[in-house]
């Protein structure tokens, strides 16, 4: 396993000859960074819980900033790149304008106008645009995190084959149970009417909970069965071709209640070539118009010219030339909602 960000830096403390006092703010400094290696939490507050001055907590952060990943301790992006650019890069004076006074304008793509208002020829401020893009806005990003690891293991495994899918259950969800073998051998025995008849409930019992998992098996593999039946074109061709199916129809077809399907498909993964989705990530309700016209939206911006990319009213364009009518508006909420920029951030400028 890989060591985490605070393991790293309280490493790196160990290897320094500071005062107990300081390697003690900076050990509190440390355990009170976010995941992603910024620093949230006021000097004030740091000051107060370590009782020392102001001036003592800044003084620390200051000796943190010094140490790798290179940002780490910042309190905000403008903070963070230039802790890097002065590290890596520090005659780039130009850069460290930018991340300082006019980060707003650069990320949303505005070079003209920060070549504008910084007086600067716009093939310098693409450079440093450059420059400050190969940054890492994240610096705690690439190291473990321990304390938020979460495993999912799928319930159903899908395997495409030439002209047919597979799907099966992983077995390892399936939980094993069994009656101890010293019980089963009392029982057997049958020393005592008692211990029989308390043995023989417990075993009953097991069954019970034994044809309950074989019934809850035979539910998800067929549901799973469904799915792939129902939703062909996703596992064909990945996502973005989902067709609508309710898990009433599911149901209906399953000949169970709906409240059945729904307990099977909660919290429960289905794992096939295209990754890892919940159960309920398949059941769509009316949603198949939105995607074909998402997945258009989405072909015209990859196809288009970077240096001229198209607006939102270009793209409502394109897509009644085609037969789709679709307002502008709904170009945007479709656009943001699948997080790609504006026409303005799609822009390229030549150096």
């Amino acid at each position: 396993m890989t060591e985490t960000l605070e393991e790293s830096l309280l490493l790196q403390v160990n290897g320094l000859d500071l005062p107990d006092e300081k390697v003690r703010i900076l050990h509190f400094l440390i355990q009170s960074l976010e995941n992603n290696g910024y620093l949230s939490t006021p000097l004030e507050e740091i000051a107060s819980v370590c009782h020392c001055s102001l001036t003592e907590a800044a003084e620390a952060l200051a000796l943190l900033q010094t140490l790798e990943p290179d940002g780490v301790g910042a309190r905000t992006l403008g903070e963070c790149l230039s802790i890097q650019l002065k590290k890596i890069a520090p005659d780039q004076a130009l850069a460290l304008r930018i991340v300082q006074d006019y980060l707003d304008l650069l990320g949303k793509n505005q070079i003209p106008a920060m070549a504008r208002a910084l007086h600067r020829p716009q093939k310098e401020v693409l450079e440093a645009c450059s420059l400050i893009r190969s940054l890492n806005p994240k610096p705690g990003s690439s190291f473990d995190d321990r304390h938020y690891m979460p495993y999912i293991r799928p319930e159903l495994v899908i395997i495409r084959f030439d002209g047919y899918f597979d799907i099966l259950l992983n077995a390892s969800s399936i939980p094993a149970l069994r009656m101890n073998s010293y019980y089963l051998e009392l029982l057997k025995e049958g020393k005592t009417e008692d211990t029989a008849r308390y043995l023989r409930k417990k075993k009953e019992e097991l069954e019970q909970i034994q044809s309950s998992i074989r019934q809850r098996s035979g539910t998800l593999l067929s549901l799973g069965k469904l799915i792939v039946e129902h939703q062909q074109d996703f596992f064909l061709h990945g996502p973005g071709h989902l067709h609508t199916f309710l898990q009433t129809t599911a149901a209906s077809i399953l000949r169970v209640h709906e409240s059945v399907i729904s307990r099977a498909a909660r919290d429960k993964y289905l794992q096939c070539q295209y990754g890892i989705f919940p159960l309920s990530y398949f059941f769509v309700q009316g949603m198949d118009q939105k995607d074909e016209v998402k997945n258009k939206i989405r072909d015209f911006i990859e196809k288009e010219d970077k240096s001229h990319p198209y607006s939102d009213q270009k793209i409502s364009d394109l897509l009644a030339a085609e037969g789709t009518n679709v307002s502008k508006r709904l170009v945007t909420k479709y656009r943001t909602a699948m997080q790609i920029p504006a026409m303005s951030g799609r822009r390229f400028y030549e150096k």
